[in-house]
Formats: structure tokens, C-alpha cells, sequence
């Protein structure tokens, strides 16, 4: 009876220890995305079009939707993977999607990526999303 509690107290723990570790890794994810836009980033507006320059694969940036009617998020997540060495979005009504490039851009909603070696270029209409 004994060794029964004991094996039972172990699978118990070993269980409890894998839900924190999932949880810590659910809580990693959305750490990382909370985190603010990168300080190297260049904005300018020029005849009521917003431009975003960041320079080298910025291992994440975000933007908030201000009036773009296109798309029914409100806001949206860029990240770049290492490994894969490609961007993932996501939505706040959508999980991570690897980014699928034409000519090395992008378009969702109103705004516009492109992508190159030596950083991203975001553009989109003055006024529709903002870069916090």
C-alpha cells in the first residue's frame, strides 16, 4: 500500500511539473511579443505615407491597428526565427503563421513589408496603423 502513495505522489508531481513547464513556455511566447518595438527603428511620413525602416532581422516588432477596415485584428505581431530564418505574424485572432513572401513582401491589410538583407521596410497610409 505503501509503494502505491508513493508512486502515486511521484506521477503527481512529475504531472504538476509538466504543466508549469508548458504554462512557462505559453507565458515565454507571449512575454516576447509584449515586449516593446525595437529602439533602432527609423520612422518617417512623406505625402501622408508612413515609412518603418528596421534595420537587420529585428528579432520581433508589433503594430496596432488606428482605422484600417480591411482587417478585422486589432493587432499584429511580426517575430523572426533563427532556425528557420524567416518571419512568423500573428493576429490577435490568429496563432503564429510563417509570413508567405511574393518578391520578398507582404501585404496585410493596409500595410506593406518588404523584406531584404539589410533590414524591413513597413509601409502603410497615414493614419491607419500606428508603431508604438
Amino acid at each position: 500500500m505503501f509503494k502505491k502513495i508513493v508512486f502515486a505522489l511521484l506521477v503527481l508531481t512529475f504531472l504538476s511539473a509538466c504543466g508549469t513547464q508548458s504554462q512557462n513556455s505559453a507565458d515565454n511566447a507571449k512575454k516576447s511579443v509584449a515586449k516593446k518595438n525595437p529602439k533602432e527603428a527609423k520612422v518617417s511620413v512623406e505625402a501622408r505615407l508612413v515609412t518603418v525602416t528596421i534595420p537587420g532581422h529585428a528579432p520581433y516588432f508589433w503594430f496596432e491597428k488606428v482605422a484600417d477596415d480591411s482587417v478585422p485584428f486589432a493587432k499584429v505581431y511580426f517575430r523572426y526565427d533563427a532556425a528557420s530564418k524567416g518571419y512568423f505574424y500573428q493576429t490577435d485572432m490568429e496563432t503564429w503563421q510563417p509570413l508567405k513572401l511574393e518578391d520578398n513582401t507582404f501585404k496585410i491589410g493596409q500595410m506593406k513589408l518588404a523584406f531584404s538583407d539589410e533590414g524591413v521596410t513597413i509601409t502603410y497610409p497615414s493614419g491607419t496603423w500606428a508603431f508604438p
